[in-house]
């Protein structure tokens, strides 16, 4: 295989970087990966891993060379300040770094892991991190495409299937506020194809795209769909903000309690997608939510 069908990734060994991987090594590209801990990752054909830190990039930035594109899936949805893992170092420093080695190695083609509605206002640190990426990405010589996922679900997520197995469990289910605020549920399958297929795609060059499902629902309205196909009734308990944020606040530090303020200030923005333009123009037939639940269901 030639030099420049070689795609470099780093974040690529979570949820949605293994779905990424599968796409591009069925479209017969090789790729070199990053990974801070190469045991993640079986070794398999046309996958060379290179075992580093994205701070520490004098080890292998040399790597790069001759690559077709760079994909920067790196990101975090919940900082460890202790161990310093904060949001505007995953998000806004390691994109810096990237995008100037991208440069630094002539590799024109850039495609970044955003977020739906990233704003510099002060809604959440998560979304301000992400807004101030993009503008980084932006700003550079690269030809860019930058995807803004809403809330992603698939086989091996961590947030959707819990939501599904707790359904399943508890008949009384907590709800933050009034549950009015929407959500967008987008496959990884979806996602993964639209990286991949955006690579070599003209009509994606130095565009953003919002990456949302089929269906927009209320956070009401995604629970009594899942109950729904679960043939489970369920009944909801709505907890006052004013009460839900000062106990969030107080036991947030604490990585084993399930949600934190940022957390809590994201899902009450709408999380939902004007637009579903770019899986027109890939002709990417999206997946149900739905089918997806009946399914999952059935595992978990």
């Amino acid at each position: 295989m030639k030099n420049n069908d070689i795609i470099f990734i780093v974040g690529g060994t979570g949820f949605v970087g293994t779905e990424i991987l599968k796409e591009l090594l069925n479209l017969n590209y090789s790729i070199k990966l990053l990974a801070r801990d190469a045991t993640k990752i079986k070794p398999i054909n046309n996958l060379e891993i290179i075992e580093g830190d994205i701070f520490n990039y004098q080890h292998w930035e040399d790597r790069i060379t001759g690559s077709l594109a760079i994909i920067n899936l790196i990101g975090i949805i919940r900082e460890d300040k202790n161990n310093d893992i904060t949001f505007n170092k995953l998000h806004v420093e390691a994109t810096e770094i990237i995008t100037d080695l991208a440069i630094k190695y002539n590799v024109k083609r850039y495609i970044h892991m955003s977020a739906n509605s990233p704003s510099s206002t002060k809604i959440s640190s998560y979304f301000e991190t992400k807004y101030k990426a993009e503008n980084i990405v932006k700003s550079k010589d690269l030809v860019w495409t930058i995807f803004q996922p809403s809330l992603i679900f698939g086989r091996d997520d961590k947030s959707i299937n819990l939501f599904i197995k707790n359904i399943k469990k508890i008949r009384i289910f907590p709800v933050f506020g009034n549950g009015n605020y929407k959500l967008q549920p987008v496959s990884v399958s979806d996602v993964a194809k639209a990286f991949t297929k955006s690579i070599t795609n003209i009509d994606c060059l130095n565009c953003s795209f919002e990456l949302g499902g089929t269906v927009v629902y209320t956070y009401n309205e995604l629970i009594e769909s899942i109950s729904d196909n679960l043939k489970i009734n369920n009944f909801l308990i709505h907890i006052p903000l004013d009460i839900a944020k000062p106990i969030i606040k107080i036991f947030e530090r604490f990585n084993s309690f399930p949600i934190t303020t940022d957390q809590l200030n994201m899902l009450l923005s709408d999380n939902i997608c004007d637009e579903d333009e770019i899986f027109n123009i890939l002709n990417i037939e999206q997946q149900s939510f739905n089918n997806y639940v009946k399914n999952i269901s059935k595992q978990i």
